[in-house]
């Protein structure tokens, strides 16, 4: 219901009607990311992360929730104050335009279906190897549009899947439509639980990088002079206090957080390896 409810003002702003009136600042995100929003938390464990921060510094902070392209074309278009994920999904002909500050990092690498013995044979150290791997097994890959890699993947001749929300890769790979998806870890297996509850055993994961999430803002955008120290104050401020662990520990478990997904001045605070859950 607050995804829906989000969205619909999203639609809002981008015709005559103000998004959100009560909300001094507008976060626009997308559906590729773990936010497994409730009326509570909307935006999930981001979206808490944003408000406490920006609360800490008088600021009310309100989440849209769009596809992946229409997101980034409303940040640019300056129907939202800021963008999450950030710069990992900005186009890097636009990446000039920004200017980001590194809130945590998302486990990322390869879903698949373990009953497909092979999968577990996927390397995990270059994107050559992984290309390489795909093309000779004639195996498919699921992606968002906006992934990094998807250019070096169709240039290296791996058979492409383009895909929106989480939910779409796990059902995809579930289904055996796809052979792999690129997802973060956390957001696969919260889908996972959601989607298929107590099958979580039958996915294999292959952990490939950490990407930087950030919080994007605009330099053309006006309130970005006001709004980008103002949520640094607030970061550094929920840090310092104990609250942004004890956001990130709200959805990774107590003592479970894991390094890779911190930001490196957190990185203490965090596990070598996280326990599935």
């Amino acid at each position: 219901m607050a995804r829906k409810a989000a969205a619909l003002a999203l639609a809002a702003l981008v015709g005559v009607s103000p998004l959100l009136p009560q909300a001094k600042v507008l976060i626009v995100t997308n559906e590729t990311l773990y936010v497994e929003d409730s009326d509570e938390a909307p935006g999930g464990m981001f979206g808490e992360l944003y408000a406490r921060a920006f609360g800490a510094v008088g600021y009310e902070v309100g989440i849209a929730l769009l596809p992946l392209r229409r997101s980034v074309d409303a940040f640019f278009a300056g129907s939202a104050d800021a963008y999450s994920p950030g710069a990992i999904f900005i186009p890097a002909e636009r990446q000039a335009e920004i200017v980001s500050v590194p809130i945590a990092r998302v486990v990322s690498g390869y879903l698949y279906l373990r009953d497909r013995g092979s999968h577990a044979e996927l390397p995990g150290d270059s994107l050559q190897a992984r290309a390489d791997f795909l093309r000779r097994n004639s195996m498919s890959l699921g992606l968002v549009s906006a992934n990094p890699v998807l250019p070096y993947y169709e240039a290296a001749g791996v058979r492409l899947v383009i895909l929106e929300t989480m939910e779409q890769h796990v059902r995809m790979v579930e289904s055996r439509r796809i052979d792999y998806a690129v997802m973060d870890y956390f957001g696969a297996m919260q889908t996972i639980a959601r989607l298929y509850p107590g099958n979580r055993e039958r996915f294999g994961f292959v952990v490939a990088s950490a990407p930087e999430v950030s919080l994007s803002f605009a330099k053309a955008n006006p309130r970005t002079k006001e709004l980008l120290p103002k949520f640094a104050e607030g970061l550094a401020a929920i840090k310092g206090s104990g609250a942004y662990m004890e956001i990130m520990e709200r959805y990774w478990g107590k003592g479970n957080v894991p390094k890779d997904s911190l930001t490196p001045d957190m990185a203490r605070h965090g596990v070598d390896r996280a326990r599935p859950g």
